[in-house]
């Protein structure tokens, strides 16, 4: 079931602007990293704890890798594999690209091709 808080037992996504269970740990004030964006970043990926929680940081680079051929499915695909891994919280996904995407797919086809040689070369490596 969904987190409740208070004696009402309010949903916690509904009591965020409650200000009677702010003495509860509720509170408004997101959980925000920030980092510095260099010229080999192609995307951002922006979510809740619904992909988060059951999608590792690598599992989605290599799912919008995938699917980067069809932009407008990336975060679709991201969201369905949150809940085919069975989430349990929202689910919202954002994927913004930074370079045009023509560029993308061959920044990633030379990749995969590159880490075909290696592993051609050097047995399966473990990722």
């Amino acid at each position: 079931g969904a987190w409740r808080v208070g004696a009402a037992g309010l949903q916690v996504t509904r009591s965020i602007g409650d200000g009677d269970l702010k003495g509860s740990g509720v509170t408004a004030d997101p959980e925000v990293t920030e980092m510095a964006l260099g010229p080999g970043d192609t995307f951002l990926v922006v979510a809740s704890d619904g992909l988060w929680d059951v999608v590792s940081s690598e599992a989605a680079v290599g799912l919008v890798h995938d699917t980067v051929k069809e932009p407008s499915m990336c975060a679709q695909r991201l969201a369905t594999e949150a809940l085919t891994r069975g989430s349990k919280d929202n689910i919202t996904v954002l994927v913004a690209f930074l370079q045009p995407v023509r560029s993308l797919e061959l920044i990633f086809s030379e990749g995969k091709a590159k880490w075909k040689r290696t592993e051609t070369e050097y047995g399966s490596l473990v990722h």
